[in-house]
């Protein structure tokens, strides 16, 4: 499983600290939402309308990302460890694959492709540069950044404070704490330029602005709102199965 954890968060008027916030993404040219961000003490939730059946959770607490499969019932934890393990994983089938012969390598492309998909294009490298070119979105300034993959320019961004957009201090530390786990967990795959380490560590910049250059697609934030959450929504179901992040050797 090659999944990268695109993560945005924001929000707009001051609130009070007990408040759970919400924000909304979708595309430029719709109004429903399809991506949701819930903020509530030390934790966020992560939901998008074309994944019906995935819900990625965050604890601060714990440094971790929770990836949840509710069809399935299932979860698969993203920590450091976890993190670690997964590339140690990858690099000792790599070495077993280049002992192999080339037909070897065919059976595995054919009956393992997921694992064939590693061995071909590792983990992607992301290079996050910013820019001094500030320009106006809706109600609000916002510095512009490009991510580029193994290389090639892929996304852009426009990013504000959590201070402009009157993030509560609770969840403005919420979200620093992300952002750190973030970039700890990418290690060399996640590049900072000069001057891109304040978007994701110092101020934690939060886009409002999203584009995809490789779908010509542009996202934005469309609304946020604030209200109480049910706990429960913010863990693990009991009855989920945790699964392991990448099972090579399975």
């Amino acid at each position: 499983m090659r999944a990268t954890l695109l993560l945005l968060a924001a929000t707009m008027l001051a609130a009070p600290a007990f408040a759970d916030v919400e924000l909304h993404y979708a595309p430029s040219n719709a109004d429903y939402p399809v991506t949701q961000i819930v903020i509530h003490d030390g934790r966020v939730r992560i939901t998008n309308s074309a994944q019906v059946h995935s819900v990625v959770l965050y604890e601060s607490s714990k440094h971790r990302f929770l990836i949840l499969d509710t069809r399935e019932k299932t979860f698969r934890v993203v920590d450091q460890q976890a993190v670690t393990d997964l590339r140690q994983d990858i690099a000792r089938v790599k070495r077993l694959a280049q002992a192999l012969p080339q037909s070897m390598r065919g059976l595995i492309h054919e009956h393992a492709p997921e694992v064939s998909a590693l061995l071909e294009h590792p983990l992607p490298t992301a290079t996050l540069a910013a820019t001094d070119t500030i320009v106006h979105v809706g109600r609000y300034d916002c510095r512009t950044a490009t991510v580029s993959i193994n290389g090639g320019i892929g996304y852009g961004l426009c990013v504000t404070s959590t201070k402009a957009l009157g993030i509560p201090k609770d969840d403005a530390q919420t979200l620093a704490a992300m952002a750190a786990d973030l970039r700890r967990f990418g290690g060399r795959n996640l590049v900072l330029k000069p001057g891109a380490d304040a978007l994701l560590l110092k101020q934690v910049g939060v886009p409002i602005k999203y584009v995809d250059f490789g779908r010509g697609q542009t996202w934005l934030l469309k609304s946020i709102g604030q209200g109480k959450v049910p706990n429960a929504s913010m863990r693990v179901p009991p009855d989920y199965e945790q699964q392991p992040l990448l099972d090579i050797f399975g």
